[in-house]
């Protein structure tokens, strides 16, 4: 299970790395929520996690969230983005 830890990223001027290496994934509260993953090993642990919503819902029938892209583009509203935007029970079938 993860555990997702909270940080301010506001200024890492300088200190990025380091703080990817102490903190990283972080979720963040700007643009109605969003994460932080410091590379692919952690999306890929975000985006499986079953205690996380990851799928864009563009039947609005549970709450998920606005796509992969910060700030969401409109473009994106009615459209959802492949394998991180998938509930587990439909990525699952997907061999990575």
């Amino acid at each position: 299970m993860i555990v997702p830890e909270t940080f301010e990223l506001d200024d890492v001027d300088g200190h990025a790395t380091a703080i990817a290496q102490e903190v990283p994934k972080a979720q963040r509260p700007t643009y109605d929520g969003h994460w932080v993953a410091a590379g692919s090993r952690e999306v890929f642990q975000i985006a499986r996690c079953p205690h996380v919503s990851h799928d864009h819902d563009v039947h609005i029938e549970r709450r998920g969230y606005k796509g992969i892209s910060i700030p969401l583009t409109v473009e994106a509203e009615n459209f959802r983005g492949g394998m991180l935007e998938m509930e587990l029970k439909e990525s699952a079938r997907i061999d990575v």
